[in-house]
């Protein structure tokens, strides 16, 4: 069974920002693409692996695309994944905890 995946406001407003950074240092092409790939990955590993983990509450795990940390848990009430945050891990490792 397939899970739907919900991403939460606060990591969808983080996708924004990565987005806006990456259109200031590139172009707004390469932006585009980053942030559809980040979207993708988290999709297709979500999915993947989320029925080999062991989850009885809101246990946060993560993935890694590139640089960027993908936050996200499963929630068995409403039979979805929660991503919860898009973190750049060039940042401060405290920022995370501001989810």
């Amino acid at each position: 069974m397939a899970l739907r995946i919900f991403w939460t406001q606060f990591a969808k407003d983080k996708l924004n920002e990565i987005f806006q950074r990456s259109c200031l240092k590139n172009d707004w092409e390469y932006a585009q693409n980053l942030v559809t790939k980040i979207s993708l990955h988290s999709k297709i590993k979500t999915s993947r692996y989320w029925p080999k983990i062991n989850i009885t509450s809101k246990t946060c795990i993560f993935l890694i695309y590139k640089k960027y940390k993908i936050v996200y848990w499963v929630n068995t009430e409403l039979d979805c994944i929660e991503i919860v945050n898009v973190f750049d891990c060039l940042q401060n490792p405290h920022k995370i905890m501001e989810m």
